[in-house]
């Protein structure tokens, strides 16, 4: 993980499954394959559902597959990286509930 927040690993040689915590960096520097995002919002870990919610440059679909996660947690973390306008337009009601705070 620490190589992908120096810049050493890139998404070409970063394996989302065989090494998460390494492509979660990525995505957050902004440098992961944005279909990583689609992963994991699968993933049976919270915490890898979560991150890709804060990640810079998603494009709108990524963030809005985590709305209808079951774990409030999830949904919360993205109300609180997401915009009014993502809000308006996401399908689970705890979003817009959430960033309207």
């Amino acid at each position: 993980m620490r190589r992908a927040y120096e810049s050493l690993s890139t998404a070409v040689d970063t394996d989302s499954v065989a090494s998460p915590q390494a492509a979660l960096a990525l995505l957050d520097e902004g440098a992961g394959d944005p279909q990583w995002a689609r992963h994991f919002a699968a993933d049976p870990d919270a915490e890898h559902r979560t991150k890709p919610t804060a990640c810079p440059g998603l494009p709108p679909a990524a963030r809005r597959t985590p709305t209808a996660d079951p774990d409030v947690r999830v949904v919360a973390e993205l109300a609180a990286w997401t915009t009014a306008d993502t809000a308006v337009r996401s399908r689970g009601a705890g979003v817009p509930r959430s960033a309207a705070r």
